[in-house]
């Protein structure tokens, strides 16, 4: 199956519902680059045309909300892709992008660690969670 994201490889869990997404399913927009707020207004405006629920399209403007205090607070930049980039997201021959995905059906992500309280020294609870950070040392992640 063809990739929807092909500049980042992902696992985001929703901690409501618990489904989760990969690059094989949906797309990131990082808050620094400067095309966002457009592209959320865009969306928000998609959303009211197709009468998505009030409450979807608050959770949208808050969160463009968030983005442009986050941009008004830290670096932004014009979108780009870049170097060794290129080839990945033009999906040209010869990429290895893609070929051992965060999650497939063989491999099921433990995602009860997603929903757990946890602290910096050992996220999930689990030593040598390979989903969490990777082990710095001793027997925690």
């Amino acid at each position: 199956m063809e990739k929807i994201d092909r500049k980042f490889r992902f696992v985001a869990v929703n901690p409501v519902n618990k489904k989760v997404y990969t690059e094989d399913n949906a797309l990131i927009l990082c808050a620094h680059d400067l095309a966002v707020p457009t592209a959320l207004r865009a969306y928000r405006d998609e959303c009211k045309r197709l009468n998505a629920n009030p409450e979807h399209i608050e959770s949208v403007t808050l969160l463009l909300d968030r983005v442009l205090q986050f941009q008004l607070d830290n670096a932004t930049k014009v979108p780009d892709t870049v170097g060794a980039e290129i080839p990945m997201c033009l999906g040209k021959e010869g990429t290895d992008f893609g070929k051992e995905p965060l999650y497939t059906e063989k491999k099921q992500l433990d995602t009860e660690h997603f929903f757990k309280d946890y602290n910096e020294s050992n996220p999930c609870g689990k030593n040598g969670c390979s989903v969490c950070y990777p082990p710095k040392g001793g027997d925690k992640p």
